[in-house]
């Protein structure tokens, strides 16, 4: 799902990427409750309730907000929940609101804004296949515009669940709505990259039977494995290590889901290097789903079953969703996990990207002029 931004207000910063702001939100790691009542919601009204209080205890001073949901191409689209519980919305919210569902696109006011003084407002719509189902507005306490934006990322990465409820058609029962679900609350129950990363692997090998998952993230132009599930004996095997990484980026390259042996419903697709680790690992069936934050790629996970045993259309099809909602999960883990010099490094390395690459000529200008200052 991809959609633009609006910022209403006045000099706006460039987009901050997310844990460059003072302002990220805070991982509260929210009680256990709320997420049974999200995987147990029995209606679309429950579900979105759930996933709403979610939300606003993720999202720094939260003030208010809406979920509004409909069937796609019909009228009667209706709010569906409101935090806190039945409270009015504002003017504000519902403007917001109507002009992300209009525009079909994510929309921030700031507090500069008159029409909504001292207050913030985001909205973002739920599309599921080119289809609108719907809209979510959250006001919040005024802050910076990077802050902001860190704000509709967060709503943003957010209405990947809602866009699971809407599909719901596509699991065969209920509990495998739930299975989904219960594996990415996995991630977000450690407050570590490591310790959650292990533990998806170690849950997703347990749910879908495999020998072992790993999950890596790209760096620079390579994808690095980053975690095993704990059935892995090879961790050490840097033969093997470089044949996972191989497959991953093999998935990331093409931006698609790759199963070997491949299956007829799938697009075609190229599998050299899935082929290869099966004969070093002489197992079963491999995986591979590339983890993803709207349009930036981010890592993939990797899984392989024991020998004969391959993976289904509909297997393939959750490990999608799980990695849909849990990948910017653990990229803001991992983010905020590195140290002080990781994080001044990758900030030099987007900015000297920024400076040599298309565009930003302002930059570029006035980095150069600084530099003729300083030569003469």
């Amino acid at each position: 799902m991809k959609t633009g931004v609006d910022v209403e207000t006045e000099n706006v910063a460039p987009a901050a990427s997310q844990g460059e702001d003072a302002a990220t939100p805070q991982a509260t790691y929210l009680e256990q409750a709320l997420w049974s009542r999200l995987a147990d919601a029995a209606s679309p009204e429950a579900y979105a309730s759930a996933w709403l209080q979610i939300q606003c205890r993720i999202v720094e001073d939260a003030r208010s907000a809406v979920v509004v949901l409909g069937a796609a191409g019909q009228e009667g689209f209706a709010p569906v929940a409101h935090w806190p519980d039945e409270s009015a919305v504002s003017p504000a919210l519902t403007d917001t609101a109507e002009r992300a569902f209009a525009e079909r696109k994510g929309v921030a006011r700031s507090g500069k804004d008159s029409a909504v003084e001292g207050v913030d407002v985001v909205a973002y719509p739920v599309l599921v296949d080119g289809q609108i189902y719907g809209v979510v507005a959250m006001e919040v306490g005024h802050r910076s515009d990077r802050a902001l934006r860190t704000v509709m990322r967060q709503l943003q990465w957010g209405c990947a669940w809602l866009e699971s409820m809407v599909r719901r058609k596509v699991f065969a029962t209920r509990d495998q709505l739930t299975t989904v679900l219960d594996l990415v609350t996995i991630s977000l129950e450690h407050r570590r990259f490591q310790a959650a990363a292990s533990a998806l692997a170690t849950e997703l090998s347990r749910v879908f039977s495999c020998e072992w998952v790993s999950i890596g993230f790209r760096r620079g132009t390579r994808t690095r494995v980053r975690a095993f599930s704990h059935s892995a004996t090879f961790a050490e095997k840097a033969n093997l290590i470089r044949g996972i990484e191989s497959a991953m980026d093999e998935a990331m390259d093409q931006q698609l889901a790759v199963v070997y042996p491949s299956l007829p419903d799938l697009p075609a697709q190229a599998s050299r290097a899935h082929a290869r680790l099966t004969d070093v690992t002489e197992a079963g069936g491999l995986c591979t789903v590339p983890l993803s934050d709207d349009d930036e790629l981010l890592g993939a996970l990797t899984m392989q079953r024991p020998s004969g045993q391959n993976f289904d259309a509909k297997e393939v099809e959750m490990a999608r969703y799980v990695a849909l909602l849990a990948g910017p999960v653990l990229e803001l883990k991992r983010r905020e996990d590195r140290w002080l010099p990781g994080k001044i490094w990758e900030s030099l390395v987007r900015m000297l990207g920024k400076l040599f690459g298309r565009g930003h000529l302002g930059l570029k200008f006035s980095t150069l002029a600084a530099v003729a200052l300083g030569l003469f």
